[in-house]
């Protein structure tokens, strides 16, 4: 990470830090910290202590569980409507997976410390906080369900929907190899899924970049837990209108 440019005095993109009453954010702002998140930079090592929480606005970060084997799989990610740390809400300070930037941006970050003083349960974020872990513990569960029972094409459609929600953007950096990481599957499945989406027209691969040109289709060619996903996230966001 490293600093960014902006204060966080300037409207957050981040869902959760949006219309929070007025002295509540004042004194939150004062310790909000503008970061860049640089592509691939690790935010938590499992098991190790939680020193600082993000709260991305346009970046994307993925939780990660790593086996002996050396293979990993995306077990969650964070994004314009989370928080990457819930595990403080709940009062532990150790991390539960590792956690590393999968789409560069901006954010903001706030330290230990500051956030257990700040975000205590009479506060609004506090409230807010809570209802995210419940949805994300949905989302986490459902992308379980799902990695299990469907197929690598409405798995790579679902996840590609997913960036773009949790960042706000159709076009995003992002290689078959992390893909097929992130979805625990082989590489080759990934390019056959990916060409088969490009051949309908419904995004654009080059150069690691992805588009999505067809947002409708591809929401077509994702299985059902895309919409799950999708209106777990907005009951959270619209807490915060």
């Amino acid at each position: 990470m490293s600093p960014s440019a902006g204060s966080a005095s300037s409207a957050p993109r981040n869902f959760l830090l949006q219309n929070l009453p007025a002295e509540e954010y004042r004194k939150l702002a004062a310790r909000l910290e503008p970061v860049r998140l640089v592509l691939h930079d690790e935010i938590y090592d499992s098991q190790g202590k939680i020193q600082s929480l993000y709260f991305p606005d346009d970046a994307m970060i993925s939780l990660v569980t790593q086996m002996k084997s050396g293979a990993s799989v995306e077990v969650g990610v964070v994004g314009r409507y989370g928080m990457a740390g819930l595990s403080v809400v709940l009062g532990s300070e150790k991390a539960t997976s590792d956690a590393f930037v999968q789409v560069a941006g901006t954010g903001f970050k706030i330290g230990l410390a500051d956030f257990k003083a700040l975000v205590t349960p009479t506060t609004r974020l506090h409230s807010r906080l809570l209802a995210y872990t419940n949805s994300y513990l949905f989302q986490s569960s459902q992308a379980a369900a799902c990695n299990a029972l469907h197929n690598v094409e409405q798995r790579s459609a679902r996840w590609l929907l997913m960036v773009a929600d949790q960042i706000g953007a159709d076009a995003f950096e992002l290689t078959h190899e992390f893909l097929a990481q992130m979805l625990g599957v082989r590489r080759a499945g990934v390019t056959e899924a990916q060409a088969i989406l490009r051949s309908k027209g419904l995004i654009e691969s080059r150069r690691g970049k992805i588009s999505i040109r067809n947002r409708a289709g591809l929401e077509k060619s994702a299985c059902e837990c895309f919409g799950v996903i999708h209106r777990e996230l907005e009951k959270t966001r619209a807490q915060s209108a």
